[in-house]
């Protein structure tokens, strides 16, 4: 299993606007290999909050086909 330290913050931006966009959190924790309580404290910024998320295009559901980079909030 993948802990929260092994992703990149390309990674975490992409949980965190697929979280947001509603996807499910059992399909997001195993696409990243994760726990799904993960998920949620990526989604809700217990973890990583300097992450924002990233902008992803209607049919995204990994990371291979993002097309912007993660917004960086300071």
């Amino acid at each position: 299993m993948t802990t929260t330290r092994d992703l990149t913050d390309k990674d975490i931006a992409i949980i965190k606007a697929r979280a947001l966009r509603g996807d499910k959190y059992a399909e997001i924790a195993s696409d990243y290999r994760l726990n799904q309580g993960r998920v949620a404290d990526i989604k809700f910024g217990r973890i990583r909050p300097d992450i924002g998320p990233a902008k992803l295009d209607a049919t995204h559901s990994g990371g291979a086909d993002l097309h912007s980079e993660a917004c960086h909030e300071s």
